[in-house]
């Protein structure tokens, strides 16, 4: 079957790369249309061939809409199985939160210094410290509405600007990339190498998935992982990432 990449353009400079990587590649590419964010699925459907296997990249809303429709629009989104409660349990020798706790947002006022983010990958809010949590200081009523939303907290750690995001397939890392540029070229080999020992001690959250590594007094561990679909890829290398994943899709 044919297959076709379906891109919504988030990531402004990655989205060129990613267009240009496969076109060189052989397949097809087509834009989202935003106007189809207000469309319901039967209307978005009608906009794409049956005949094709649509492989989605973009923001993680729209990805994860599309895994929810399933048909024949591969978009890797199980954000279930990226919930820190569960991930952080699965590779829980990995993760640099070792003494995370699970609570909800109006549990944890007046709570602090602490690192906060979401439990949910969807990331409601974005990760943060805060001294003393505030339901403002998570911008409650601009991002969520529910207060009891799961969070997860831990103590702060003062990172250095050294964090790494790789591409796996199952197990395998297949490319990767620092996150800020001037990252040393031995530690991102050594990211590298720490990042492909640790997915393979543990269930994969989905076939195509993400897993971002830093650097910490010495060591390095797993921040988090994140879908696929709904992940900024940086500088990791388009052609390989579009050559491997497609094959997937198609086997």
């Amino acid at each position: 079957m044919k297959i076709c990449w379906l891109l919504e353009n988030v990531h402004k400079a990655e989205f060129t790369k990613m267009v240009l990587a496969i076109g060189d590649s052989g397949f097809d590419s087509m834009h989202w249309n935003p106007e189809w964010d207000s469309q319901n699925d039967l209307q978005v459907l009608r906009n794409l061939n049956v005949d094709t296997l649509y492989i989605f990249w973009g923001s993680l809303n729209v990805a994860h809409r599309l895994y929810l429709m399933h048909r024949n629009i591969t978009s890797f989104c199980a954000v279930k199985e990226f919930a820190c409660s569960s991930f952080y349990l699965a590779a829980k020798e990995w993760i640099l939160n070792k003494d995370w706790n699970y609570s909800t947002a109006i549990e944890t006022v007046g709570k602090g210094p602490l690192f906060i983010r979401p439990d949910d990958a969807l990331k409601s809010f974005s990760g943060r410290v805060l001294n003393k949590i505030s339901l403002k200081g998570l911008d409650f009523g601009v991002y969520f509405q529910d207060q009891n939303l799961p969070v997860i907290t831990s103590s702060v750690k003062n990172l250095p600007p050294d964090e790494w995001r790789f591409v796996v397939i199952r197990d395998k890392i297949i490319t990767g990339s620092p996150k800020f540029y001037g990252s040393d070229v031995i530690d991102s080999f050594r990211a590298r190498e720490f990042a492909d020992r640790a997915v393979k001690s543990f269930c994969a959250p989905e076939m195509v998935w993400t897993v971002d590594v830093c650097k910490y007094k010495g060591d390095f561990y797993i921040i988090e992982a994140n879908p696929f679909s709904g992940a900024q890829l940086y500088n990791s290398d388009m052609k390989i990432i579009v050559k491997e994943v497609s094959s997937i899709v198609n086997w």
